[in-house]
C-alpha cells in the first residue's frame, strides 16, 4: 500500500473520531436494509499495523512506533435472516406488509470473536490513546463498538431483550443504533440481544381503518 493510501486512512481515521459522537469510536457494524429484506453491510474496524514500509523506508533519523488505521469493509446481501460475521448473528429478520423486527445476537466474553476483530486488543489501547493525544488535533479515543441498523423508509425502535447498563440504544426514525462498552462485551459471559421493531408509515390520503 503506497504512502498516500496510509495517509488517507489515517485521516479518514482521525475525521470519523473527531467528528462523531463523544460517546462513540468510529468502529462497528451498520446494517442498512430496503423494504425487500436486502441490503448493504459495513464493518468499520481499528488495527495496529506495523509502520507502512514505504513510510519507513523514505524516513531518516525517526523510529517509527506505532501505526493507526481504520480499515471499512463493505458487502451486499439479499436477506439478512441468518447473516453472520464471524459469531455476530442475525437470528431473524422477518417483513411484513405492516412492518417487521429484526434480532441480532451478540456474543461476549473471551472467546467472541467478533468484537475482537473491530478494534485493538486491551493491552495497546492505552498506547493507542496516547499517539492519538499526539496528532495535530487531539483525539479522544474512546472504547466502543457501534451497531447500526437501518431499515429505509421505516419508522424503528429498538432495544435490549435484557437491558445492561452503560449500553446506550437510541432511534431516530429509520435508523436505531446500539453503542456498547468494550470492556462490557469482554467481561460478560452471556450473549447480548438486540431487537429491531419497524412499521412502515401509511400512505398519504391511505386508509385509516
Amino acid at each position: 500500500m503506497s504512502i498516500h493510501r496510509h495517509l488517507f486512512v489515517l485521516a479518514a481515521f482521525l475525521v470519523a473520531v473527531s467528528a462523531g459522537c463523544s460517546s462513540q469510536d468510529p468502529v462497528g457494524v451498520r446494517l442498512t436494509l430496503d423494504d425487500s429484506g436486502a441490503g448493504t453491510v459495513s464493518v468499520a474496524a481499528l488495527s495496529l499495523p506495523e509502520a507502512t514500509v514505504d513510510l519507513v523506508d523514505g524516513s531518516e533519523k525517526v523510529k517509527w512506533d506505532l501505526h493507526a488505521r481504520l480499515d471499512v469493509i463493505t458487502g451486499k446481501f439479499t436477506s439478512a435472516d441468518g447473516l453472520t460475521i464471524e459469531d455476530f448473528q442475525v437470528n431473524t429478520a422477518r417483513f411484513g406488509k405492516d412492518g417487521g423486527s429484526m434480532r441480532l445476537l451478540l456474543p461476549c466474553g473471551k472467546d467472541a470473536r467478533w468484537f475482537q476483530s473491530l478494534h485493538v486488543a486491551s493491552e495497546d489501547r492505552a498506547r493507542l490513546q496516547d499517539a492519538m493525544g499526539y496528532a495535530i488535533q487531539e483525539v479522544e479515543l474512546h472504547e466502543n463498538i457501534t451497531i447500526t441498523v437501518e431499515i429505509k423508509g421505516a419508522r424503528v425502535a429498538g432495544s435490549l431483550i435484557s437491558p445492561v447498563p452503560r449500553v446506550a440504544v437510541t432511534s431516530k426514525k429509520a435508523t436505531c443504533t446500539m453503542v456498547v462498552p468494550i470492556d462490557i462485551l469482554e467481561s460478560r459471559r452471556e450473549p447480548m440481544n438486540f431487537v429491531v421493531n419497524w412499521e412502515w408509515p401509511r400512505p398519504v390520503g391511505g386508509d385509516s381503518n
